[in-house]
């Protein structure tokens, strides 16, 4: 509202980064009880290369969801184990948040892992220990509340999107609800590798840009906009976290959580992905599994506390020094293992890299059984087990190669050109590991100065990873409304009401995707699957003039030798057409055959049934009608029409159950046209004809959020009330 949408955006996510480090500063200060540790996991988290890097253009709602989600689990924390109504509100508008951000994906992927931390909290963690079964019953109760009221407030982005994707759209194809498709844009056995290594896999953010030789990814998603790293320093003190005797059972929730989002994440790789595809709800209707590796610097964040904290203990003095020396030199090995495998990749990432990760597993349970000892306790067959039992899932995602129309080969002669990239990464990493186990260590500084240098140090590492997928780019590259196409076009057609779609073939970002809608245009290519599914079948199986000329595309927008220019389609039959001789077929793929051959589309339409108000005979002659648009919202068409008997009114609108027709103030019934337009019947001489898009599930949405609103209003007064009693008391 403030700026171009295109500068907005970089905003936006400077907005989105601060959120991210205030959340996760908050978060941290509650798990440390020490700001300044605070402030350097609020820094660690916000610049996570895992959260970082997903600063690209559409991405700023999973950017939200995992901004919000460590206040979101703040509040949680502090609803369970103290019973806090504030907490409680908290947490209903931190979910709130992340639903309105509209990633639906991301923000069910973290309410599963935030309903399991609840269980895990009330019913296994040691701070809830002492309380009565009544009293965890009831704070369960009141977290589902919580949520129940965060998702009744927010379920006009709940209700109609989970409507429109399973019914009307592409999405809720056959196509797009296999097991292969939810598994486009997994991770990959070397993407789990840079998760550790950074420079492991390269990246891929030049790519389509001269500068070919920085295009250095050679995995097998087409093409890769982000790095998976959680950052050294965060994935060093995680690792230390989980050696913890004292933070044993939260490191080993944790541990667990972290693999079984890593056994959705990895696809088709994972025996386990098979099972989440059938069983949790919903999941036939997402893709891009890999994005639930965002829990990975939240989870890190929480094994990481610990360790912090207990650095202000003195008499923990001995036991904080086994514990980083034994973290470091388990990281280096994994490190140096890494390395070793990536100079021959090809013949090291199945069942050599599976060996590794349980060798590692080996060495990590002796360790820890060591340190326990040192502890005065003692690690337990079932604890063994349960240690083990996320290896060995760990160890199967590397022996189950995928394949298929979703991924591509492994470019091993690029992986072994850029081997560099892996040593440079190896060195950076080691050495801020390195130098952030003797800051950790060193007596003489306080933990303000501690903070600083580690994130100074951290900083540097951070920077190697995220600053290549920082890029400036000139706003007019991706919005341009002087484009010469753009002003061509509205001087051609100065009616906005009448103006054709475009269709726009160009790779520039400035005239094609979704950015028409800033120029007041609309673009007859659908984006991201978000197509009604007979739209997509009409304009992908028809390649030809009858397509533009009833999709009411005025002008083709291609690249040339000077770059991007308009074609004007001269037979586009405009937004609205009368019509007096029409045909009742209701088989779309009949309807597409005719289409394709010597229909004469231009005279007569095809209906899926005829209107009872219409003559039985069909008119013959010379018929002549005037059409008009007089309003032109994208919920409401206004259509003044004058003709000389019953026609047809053909609306060039996709058809959908949604939308209303009056003719003259009284009610008419629209007919599927050309097997996914609209037509309306209208009688002979002048009439109106208004179209309205009235969302029956919004409307519902709308008021399930007003009850919502009561229920949450009800919640935050029942928490003043509760600290004004408290209040009281202390007086």
């Amino acid at each position: 509202m403030i700026t171009d949408p295109a500068r907005a955006q970089g905003w936006i996510f400077l907005a989105i980064l601060l959120s991210a480090f205030v959340s996760a500063y908050i978060l941290g200060k509650y798990l440390t009880d020490k700001w300044q540790w605070g402030a350097l996991l609020g820094f660690l988290y916000t610049f996570s290369p895992q959260y970082f890097t997903y600063i690209y253009g559409g991405h700023e709602g999973k950017m939200m969801v995992f901004g919000i989600a460590p206040f979101a689990m703040y509040s949680l924390i502090r609803l369970l184990r103290e019973g806090s109504l504030k907490h409680a509100v908290f947490l209903s508008l931190s979910i709130v948040w992340m639903v309105l951000s509209s990633h639906i994906q991301l923000t069910y992927f973290f309410l599963w892992g935030a309903g399991l931390y609840t269980l895990f909290e009330l019913f296994v963690n040691k701070y809830t220990k002492s309380l009565s079964a009544k009293i965890r019953i009831g704070r369960l109760g009141l977290a589902a509340f919580a949520l129940g009221i965060a998702l009744m407030i927010s379920a006009f982005q709940i209700l109609p999107p989970y409507l429109y994707t399973t019914t009307d759209s592409v999405r809720g194809s056959s196509e797009k609800t296999t097991i292969e498709h939810s598994a486009s844009w997994s991770l990959h056995s070397e993407e789990l590798a840079a998760i550790i290594l950074p420079g492991f896999l390269g990246v891929d953010v030049h790519k389509g840009q001269s500068s070919q030789e920085d295009n250095s990814y050679w995995g097998q998603n087409p093409f890769k906009l982000n790095a998976d790293a959680c950052g050294a320093l965060l994935t060093f003190l995680a690792l230390c976290g989980c050696l913890l005797p004292s933070n044993r059972r939260s490191a080993l929730f944790w541990f667990w959580g972290c693999v079984i989002a890593l056994s959705y994440s990895v696809g088709l790789h994972s025996v386990l992905f098979n099972v989440w595809f059938n069983i949790i709800p919903g999941v036939k209707n997402f893709r891009a599994p890999s994005m639930a590796v965002f829990w990975l610097p939240l989870a890190f964040v929480f094994l990481s506390a610990p360790v912090l904290k207990n650095l202000s203990v003195p008499s923990l003095k001995e036991l904080n020094k086994y514990v980083l020396t034994k973290g470091a030199l388990l990281f280096g090995i994994l490190l140096l293992a890494i390395l070793i495998s990536r100079y021959s990749w090809e013949n090291f990432s199945g069942a050599g890299a599976a060996v590794l990760i349980l060798c590692f597993g080996v060495l990590f349970i002796i360790t820890q059984n060591k340190i326990a000892e040192i502890h005065k306790t003692h690690l337990t067959k079932t604890a063994k087990i349960l240690w083990a039992l996320p290896f060995l899932l760990l160890a199967s995602f590397f022996i189950n190669p995928v394949e298929g129309d979703y991924f591509k080969a492994v470019n091993f002669a690029t992986a072994q050109n850029l081997f560099s990239y892996s040593i440079t990464s190896f060195v950076i990493t080691v050495a801020v590991f390195g130098v952030s186990y003797f800051i950790l260590l060193n007596d003489n500084f306080g933990i303000g100065k501690k903070a600083v240098i580690l994130l100074a140090v951290a900083a540097v590492d951070l920077a190697v990873i995220d600053l290549p997928f920082v890029q400036n780019v000139a706003a007019i590259q991706y919005y341009n409304p002087k484009h010469p196409v753009i002003t061509a076009i509205e001087k051609d057609s100065p009616n906005e009401k009448e103006r054709p779609r475009v269709f726009s073939l160009s790779r520039n970002p400035s005239v094609s995707g979704n950015i028409f809608s800033a120029y007041d245009m609309r673009n007859a290519l659908g984006f991201h699957d978000n197509e009604i599914a007979t739209y997509r079948i009409f304009k992908e199986q028809l390649q030809n003039s009858a397509m533009l000329d009833l999709m009411n595309v005025g002008y083709i927008i291609f690249d040339g030798a000077n770059g991007a220019s308009a074609q004007k389609n001269p037979t586009d039959l405009g937004r609205a057409k009368l019509y007096y001789k029409w045909e009742n077929v209701s088989d779309d793929a009949t309807i597409i055959e005719k289409l394709k051959g010597e229909y004469d589309y231009r005279n007569t339409l095809i209906i899926d049934s005829i209107p009872k108000i219409l003559n039985a005979t069909q008119n013959s002659g010379d018929l002549t009608g005037q059409v008009k648009i007089i309003n032109s919202r994208p919920d409401h068409l206004i259509i003044e029409v004058e003709s000389s008997a019953e026609g047809m009114l053909f609306v060039s609108e996709n058809f959908h159950k949604y939308w209303n027709a009056s003719v003259n103030g009284e009610p008419a019934q629209i007919q599927k046209a050309f097997s996914t337009f609209m037509a309306v019947p209208v009688p002979k001489d002048k009439s109106i004809v208004e179209l309205r898009y009235i969302s029956k599930s919004v409307r519902l949405s709308l008021w399930i959020g007003l009850g919502g609103l009561v229920l949450l209003s009800i919640l935050v007064i029942a928490s003043l009330h509760k600290v004004a009693e408290s209040c009281r008391g202390e007086h």
